[in-house]
């Protein structure tokens, strides 16, 4: 049933017409006037209003802009994240490769040791390698991984898991195309 308060709103009520919201001190009131009043406390002792709630859609609305506004210091602070985390994972795993002893932090990358890397990556939901750098540093840096160059990462897995560099077999020359 629906009956009026005292200021003329529409308020829910009970078969024996009692008003079903409740204050915790058990005095029935109208949620309308009781949030005016509210409102207009909060205006005599100079509160700001809160701000309604947004939509779903709004809201990603509202994260966009703020994300494109900050953009650039986004990307350098995760840019700058990503090195430290690599560093330290390469200081970890003993800074060079563990095949041919390459220092050059540009031609390096963690590998897993067993195989199952793009299972891992899957796992972690990401196809780079900078979530697998918070991942080690946060796990402790657990062992079943090596730092190897790029050459020797992709080499063993040309080359069903050993590196060339261990491989002691003459490569075949490459013949021309027959015309």
């Amino acid at each position: 049933m629906i009956s009026k308060c005292r200021r003329g709103h529409d308020v829910e009520v009970d078969e024996s017409g009692r008003r079903i919201k409740r204050h915790p001190s058990g005095k029935a009131y109208c949620p309308r006037c009781s949030n005016e009043s509210l409102m207009r406390y909060r205006r005599s002792k100079g509160v700001k209003p809160k701000p309604p709630k947004l939509t779903d859609e709004e809201r990603r609305q509202r994260q966009r802009v703020i994300y494109l506004r900050h953009r650039a210091k986004t990307m350098a602070n995760v840019k700058m994240a990503t090195q430290r985390d690599r560093a330290a994972a390469y200081e970890a795993y003993g800074n060079q490769c563990a095949c041919c002893n390459e220092r050059d932090w540009r031609f390096l990358t963690i590998d897993h040791i067993h195989g199952g890397g793009n299972e891992h990556k899957r796992q972690l939901g990401t196809r780079g390698s900078r979530v697998l750098y918070g991942w080690l540093r946060r796990n402790g840096y657990p062992s079943g991984f090596q730092i190897l160059c790029w050459n020797c990462n992709s080499g063993r897995y040309r080359n069903g898991g050993t590196c060339p560099h261990e491989d002691r077999y003459e490569p075949r020359a490459i013949s021309p195309c027959a015309s």
